[in-house]
């Protein structure tokens, strides 16, 4: 990128960021190792980064574009020639939605409480680079902040304002978690995406998807059909997912049995989407990473949360919320038969 590099963090990203190098440093005493955030390719892509010392720690990073849902990494710890070593100590830095994947993998019995410390951070939002494409020429951005619920940019020396909602990821502006639900460590204290509390222009978590069941069964057949046909089965949602932890074993690639050929073909696409869907319901912590990782732009958040939305309109459930629960459908209880009674408890 051209010009001075990005500066997005306000007063208080700037203090969630010294608090958080002290407290990975202090955790490192107690884990091999602490996933966080660095500078990526450029200011507009923070990349992972696993601090293995205080050196590597001054590396970390906290600004509004760090989107990244770290808790993908976890499952790998207890899959046979994974990342980790399964005696290895993990530590995990987590956003508010980040924390619901960690809860929901913990309800699945795939990670153990015991081997990792989660370093919460409560969160602001999270500005969507698609988004602010579409307004300006990134590669000019000389400057951005973030103030009073508006973004501030500098672009070739003049000033650019907009309101926040217009560039935030969608699924920030219906955050109900923005401060970690899980942690043994919390930076920044409560979090909130405004300045007025968190529900000064949230939406309804599921406003899009009744938008969407207003259509006709044929209209919405035909967009799904349509979406599917420009799929590239490059299997970036799914390996980006953090309930995707069978991907050695996945349909799309298994041979016994064999379940889809692999054609990009519409039918062939829509079948490994729509097997996936049924897989993630009510699993899914809507982080919307298949989303973003997808390289032409499916609606994938929109497929998972209107299963969502059914589990729980059938069972009263929510993933990634309450550690002590199982997902519904992973689980038989002969009092399913009073779902409508009785909600999932």
């Amino acid at each position: 990128m051209a010009g001075k590099p990005i500066e997005m963090r306000n007063k208080k990203t700037k203090e969630q960021l010294e608090n958080l190098k002290t407290q990975v440093e202090e955790t490192l005493s107690q884990v091999d190792f602490v996933i966080g955030y660095a500078k990526g390719y450029d200011v507009l892509h923070p990349t992972p980064l696993f601090v293995r010392s205080t050196k590597d720690a001054q590396a970390l990073i906290w600004d509004d574009f760090c989107i990244n849902n770290l808790a993908t990494y976890l499952p790998s710890q207890k899959r046979p020639g994974g990342l980790f070593h399964p005696h290895e100590k993990i530590g995990l830095v987590v956003k508010g939605c980040d924390s619901r994947a960690v809860i929901q993998l913990l309800q699945e019995g795939i990670i153990d409480r015991e081997n990792f410390k989660i370093i919460g951070i409560s969160c602001q939002g999270k500005v969507d680079v698609k988004k602010l494409k579409n307004r300006v020429p990134i590669e000019r951005v000389e400057n951005a902040e973030i103030k009073e619920g508006s973004i501030e940019l500098t672009v070739d020396s003049r000033g650019q304002k907009y309101p926040l909602e217009e560039v935030l990821y969608s699924k920030c502006l219906s955050c109900e978690y923005p401060t970690p639900l899980i942690y043994d460590r919390l930076v920044g204290g409560e979090g909130s995406l405004r300045s007025k509390g968190p529900k000064e222009f949230a939406q309804d978590p599921y406003h899009d998807v009744e938008e969407f069941e207003k259509k006709g069964v044929n209209e919405r057949l035909d967009f799904w059909e349509q979406e599917f046909s420009r799929c590239l089965r490059c299997y970036a949602c799914r390996d980006i997912c953090p309930f995707c932890y069978c991907q050695f074993e996945c349909i799309a690639q298994t041979r016994i049995p064999h379940w889809l050929s692999q054609k990009t073909a519409s039918k062939e696409n829509k079948f490994f989407h729509m097997f996936r869907a049924m897989h993630l319901a009510g699993r899914c912590t809507e982080c919307g990473e298949c989303e973003r990782a997808c390289p032409v732009d499916l609606p994938l958040l929109l497929l998972h949360k209107k299963m969502n939305k059914k589990v729980s309109e059938l069972f009263g459930y929510k993933s990634g919320i309450n550690p002590k629960l199982r997902p519904p459908l992973i689980i038989f209880q002969p009092e399913e038969k009073n779902i409508e009674e009785e909600k999932w408890e």
